[in-house]
């Protein structure tokens, strides 16, 4: 009963993503990929979950062919190993003749420091106040290897599905596909991004992501190479940790979509308005910063341009004080008048502790069905 349905699960998971790779592959020929049918996210990516797929499945046919022939013939267990076995040698057999040409493709040495990837994440590095959390936009291949050479702080990454806040992948569909200027400028000062990778003509970025990479001259050029510019974005303060007006966060509204002007420019409007009061983050951990601001007013608080999670905790002078979660999904601390000093850490949550506490029960049920079995 376990081995057919150790069959038929796999079987589905196989034809399941199987399916997703081959309508992706026949949607559309290889001259027109932009067109291909993608029934879930980056589906080229999921060969490899389906070559896993097919080696599960694969081994329960094997184990529900030798069990059901064992049960049959004495001599079943035998002539089902030993079928087992020459199945293995006839797949490496088959893959041994590609072996060559896999050693051709990776004998070649790539030196990454003479990369246009490394040189662009090194002058990331030289401008870029790590410490403070400066923030910049990359690209491609550029955004793909920047966290590889240096530590620089960036928007996108290379994976948008682990991220936990609710923009990034809209915002980079505006600032590399959209037309509008003003939207993406918009999107980029919301995020605190100080420099922006722009990929144009000539660039040396593989992927050229870049729609309408001319909607941001007039920014101002810090750095050039061919078709890769960096500009700069003129923000009220780099820092993450702005102070704000308190009696305009109600008013603010969540964008409908990445396109709702209103919504956006005001929120902007609302981050980038002069304050007689600065605020300033520093990192000391990976998952704990320090925030330092002297409010004036009673108005002002601090907005800290970090995703909220429920797994942030915040204390000044000894006592917690409570994160709100802004429009954009980002925190914003009401510390009270006066100089601050603000400890944000960040250690599991609810959900998380919830996630453990069905992992371990997982886990005991196991070993007691296993060693029932073992018993009986």
């Amino acid at each position: 009963m376990v081995r057919e349905r150790a069959i038929a699960v796999s079987f589905f998971w196989f034809s399941a993503l199987f399916s997703i790779v081959y309508i992706y592959y026949v949607s559309a020929p290889a001259g027109l990929s932009k067109q291909r049918i993608e029934l879930a996210p980056q589906a080229l990516r999921l060969i490899t979950e389906v070559d896993m797929a097919f080696s599960c499945f694969l081994a329960s046919l094997v184990g529900g062919v030798t069990s059901l022939v064992r049960k049959r013939r004495k001599a079943g267990g035998v002539i089902g190993n030993l079928g087992g076995v020459i199945l293995v040698v006839a797949v490496l057999g088959y893959g041994f003749r590609y072996l060559p040409y896999a050693q051709k493709a990776v004998s070649k040495e790539v030196d990454l420091s003479k990369t246009a990837e490394n040189e662009i994440a090194r002058w990331l590095e030289a401008y870029v106040n790590q410490k403070k959390g400066e923030r910049v936009y990359a690209a491609g291949n550029y955004s793909f290897y920047l966290n590889y050479f240096t530590n620089v702080w960036q928007l996108r990454g290379g994976l948008f599905q682990a991220m936990t806040h609710p923009w990034p992948d809209h915002i980079y569909y505006q600032v590399n596909k959209g037309k509008s200027r003003e939207i993406a400028i918009a999107w980029l000062k919301a995020s605190n991004v100080r420099y922006i990778v722009v990929n144009g003509p000539g660039t040396r970025e593989l992927y050229r992501e870049f729609s309408n990479p001319q909607k941001f001259e007039g920014l101002g050029v810090v750095y050039t190479n061919g078709g890769d510019l960096i500009y700069e974005v003129p923000l009220k303060s780099t820092s993450p940790a702005k102070v704000v007006d308190l009696s305009i966060l109600g008013g603010l509204k969540t964008p409908y979509n990445a396109t709702d002007k209103e919504a956006l420019f005001a929120y902007v409007d609302w981050i980038e308005r002069p304050t007689v009061s600065e605020a300033n983050l520093e990192k000391i951990f990976s998952d704990k910063y320090e925030v330092r601001a002297n409010l004036k007013s009673e108005d002002e608080g601090i907005l800290v341009q970090m995703t909220w999670d429920p797994g942030w905790r915040a204390r000044a002078e000894g006592k917690k004080l409570r994160i709100e979660k802004d429009p954009l999904g980002f925190m914003v601390l009401r510390p009270g008048v006066g100089e601050k000093q603000i400890v944000l850490s960040h250690g599991p949550a609810w959900d998380e502790w919830v996630g453990y506490g069905i992992t371990l029960v997982t886990l005991v049920a196991l070993g007691i069905w296993r060693l029932r079995g073992y018993i009986s």
